[in-house]
């Protein structure tokens, strides 16, 4: 079993990991074409068949996990919303793709 602790927004994520966890962190990376980059960067390194689980409050995670979503080697697997008093959250797992079988 492998963990990682990395500073995402300016170095290389290295490894490949089966699953990795963005727990409100994305809304702290940037916007647009930054945030995408770095999305991006979590899937290079999310392993075939991996997940990327994700938390955000709700119904702001939408947008937060937009770059995720639109994500060609991912698919959303599931989410759930939790209606805390005061702060609702999302709980999203998206899967990586199988490249091999398409």
């Amino acid at each position: 079993m492998q963990f990682a602790v990395q500073n995402v927004a300016s170095d290389p994520i290295r490894g490949t990991f089966s699953v990795i966890v963005l727990s409100e962190v994305l809304y702290y990376l940037g916007f647009g074409a930054r945030r995408r980059a770095i999305c991006d960067r979590f899937v290079d390194a999310l392993a075939t068949g991996g997940f990327i689980v994700a938390t955000n409050p709700w119904p702001a995670a939408i947008g937060i996990e937009r770059w995720l979503g639109l994500h060609p080697d991912l698919g959303l697997v599931d989410r759930r919303i939790y209606p805390e008093p005061g702060r609702a959250y999302a709980l999203s797992i998206y899967g990586r793709r199988d490249l091999t079988n398409g």
